[in-house]
């Protein structure tokens, strides 16, 4: 079953970069693809099954924008209803995306916040956390697995949350 649902997130997120290298435009692309690659690794197919790539592509890329507006040891919190004119893609939901320097306990605070509030969780995307370095000037020049960082270079652990409620 785990096998299985690896082969399928490998192939959305396949699609998924296939769509960022004809429609993605920026000097960063290399960074932004290693972004995709990471960030669906911990998705349950079953979440992802019958949402277009068009989709998933707006849902990746807005997160992708948020990340790059996060300055060093903040956070970023975007909450919106996507539109394909403005955002570049479309959910019925509400959308929640979070960055944020990762620490214990962020998934499940979030999730029983929300519980808390009597509001329906319908997605939560968190790879559990990653390795980003930024320069000095706050651009993110690499993205990487959740492992040790190095601070000289850059380096710290995000935890960059997608929640979709309603």
């Amino acid at each position: 079953m785990i096998i299985e649902n690896q082969k399928i997130i490998r192939n959305i997120t396949n699609k998924v970069v296939r769509r960022a290298n004809k429609s993605y435009k920026s000097k960063d692309i290399d960074v932004f693809l290693d972004f995709i690659k990471l960030y669906f690794t911990q998705a349950s197919s079953e979440d992802l099954f019958g949402r277009s790539t068009d989709d998933l592509y707006g849902l990746v890329v807005n997160h992708w924008q948020l990340m790059m507006k996060k300055q060093k040891h903040g956070s970023q919190i975007h909450l919106y209803n996507p539109t394909v004119a403005v955002d570049g893609w479309h959910s019925t939901h509400t959308i929640i995306q979070i960055v944020t320097d990762d620490r214990p306990f962020l998934v499940d605070s979030i999730r029983m916040e929300i519980d808390r509030m009597g509001i329906n969780n319908y997605l939560m995307v968190y790879m559990g956390g990653m390795t980003v370095e930024r320069l000095p000037s706050n651009e993110i020049v690499r993205v990487g697995p959740y492992e040790k960082v190095d601070e000289a270079k850059g380096g710290q652990l995000e935890a960059p949350i997608h929640v979709e409620i309603g």
